[in-house]
Order: C-alpha cells, then sequence, then structure tokens
C-alpha cells in the first residue's frame, strides 16, 4: 500500500497521520504550515539506544509484533497460536472532520 498523508485540523491544533501498512502519527499538536510532503522527512525519529534495529512508529493502534515495548492497543489470546498479532489496514474511509480504518 503506498503511503498517504491525512490531516485533521481543529480550531487550534493539528493530526497528520500517515497510512501504509499501519496508521502512523506523524504530527499532533499546534498547527504547522507548508507542504505536507516535506513533514515526513522532517519528522523521522532516530533508532533510540538499546531498541529494536528499526524505528518503532507511534501508531494509532500499537502492536507487540510490530517491536512495541509499551502496553498494545489490544490484548487477548488465541489458544497459543500467534502471540504477537499484526494488523494492516484494508480500507480508509476519509471525512471532514475524521477518519475511518479498518484493519
Amino acid at each position: 500500500m503506498d503511503k498517504t498523508l491525512i490531516e485533521l485540523v481543529g480550531h487550534q491544533t493539528q493530526l497528520i497521520v500517515e497510512l501504509g501498512e499501519y496508521a502512523e502519527i506523524v504530527h499532533w499538536g499546534k498547527k504547522v504550515s507548508g507542504a505536507h510532503a516535506g513533514f515526513r522527512q522532517a519528522l523521522l525519529r532516530p533508532v533510540p539506544y538499546g531498541r529494536l534495529d528499526n524505528d518503532v512508529a507511534m501508531t494509532l493502534h500499537p502492536e507487540l509484533g510490530r517491536g512495541v515495548f509499551s502496553s498494545p492497543a489490544l490484548e487477548g489470546h488465541r489458544n497459543g497460536q500467534d502471540w504477537a498479532p499484526v494488523f494492516t489496514i484494508i480500507d480508509v474511509e476519509h471525512y471532514s472532520n475524521g477518519i475511518v480504518i479498518k484493519s
């Protein structure tokens, strides 16, 4: 899936989400101006010391299977099978005041 930036704007805040295999929060805070294409490169995070070799994205749905060491967004069991599920985006509906992401 190609990566797409989606922007949700409030009166004083802005949420920019990048959609690819998963939904990653690129910016959440005060409004920023300028071309969104440059945001991704400017906001790349370095790999933290003592972590995985790849950066673990701050997603809307944290998953142990993607390398998140904190609490996952969804917990449960599947009778000993697939201990760390990984969800992928299958459909996105974008509205003027929100998005619906189906996995």
